[in-house]
């Protein structure tokens, strides 16, 4: 296993991968695209994903280095959400396959 890590790392640092991390926290591994890193939409309840549009979030990241004189900035953002398959029906007579409950305004993990 330590191998396995130390390649993930590895392609982690030469832009191989992508990184996201799930709701405990464990770091989930993607293929990077050729055209650079991705950021994803992530579905708190089944736990997919999609691509999304992030070129301003890109933009914004080298507008802060280099209005502070930094270099090398990298950042992470993270995008989470209820996919339309896991929302509740409102009117449907079968629940969803995934209740969730808001909590302070906030969805959170389904207990399904």
């Amino acid at each position: 296993m330590t191998t396995v890590y130390r390649a993930l790392r590895d392609l982690e640092a030469t832009g191989g991968v992508d990184v996201v991390r799930d709701e405990v926290g464990e770091r989930l591994y993607r293929p990077r695209s050729a055209g650079g890193h991705r950021h994803y939409l992530i579905c708190r309840c089944c736990g997919r994903s999609r691509p999304v549009d992030s070129e301003i979030v890109e933009r914004w990241a080298d507008r802060v280095g280099a209005d502070t004189g930094f270099a090398a900035v990298e950042h992470t953002v993270e995008l989470t959400g209820i996919c339309g398959d896991c929302q509740p029906a409102t009117d449907e007579g079968e629940p969803p396959p995934c209740h969730w409950e808001p909590v302070r305004g906030r969805a959170r993990s389904c207990a399904s």
